[in-house]
């Protein structure tokens, strides 16, 4: 699901800008815990590693441009079709 924030305040942004590392981390529970990928090869390496995204936070234009450039494109729109039918099957 696709959500437009047009608002610095939003509840959604809270992971990105609000908690803190020691939240992410989530060291009481680990199995939860969550970190920020930032760039495209490390993106691309946590999903190599199994990582499951739980979101995604850019403009799709600047994604679409980077992961082309690095020839992962294919592998980007595999993954935007599996988040899109993962949703459609919850």
């Amino acid at each position: 699901m696709a959500i437009l924030i047009d608002n610095f305040d939003a509840e959604e942004l809270d992971i990105y800008a609000r908690l803190t590392e020691n939240q992410l981390l989530n060291r009481a529970n680990p199995e939860e815990a969550l970190f920020i990928a930032e760039s495209p090869k490390v993106i691309m390496r946590a999903l190599d590693a199994g990582c499951i995204p739980v979101s995604i936070l850019n403009s799709f234009l600047s994604l679409f441009i980077a992961l082309k450039k690095e020839s992962h494109f294919l592998r980007f729109l595999i993954l935007i079709a599996t988040i899109i039918l993962y949703y459609i099957i919850i």
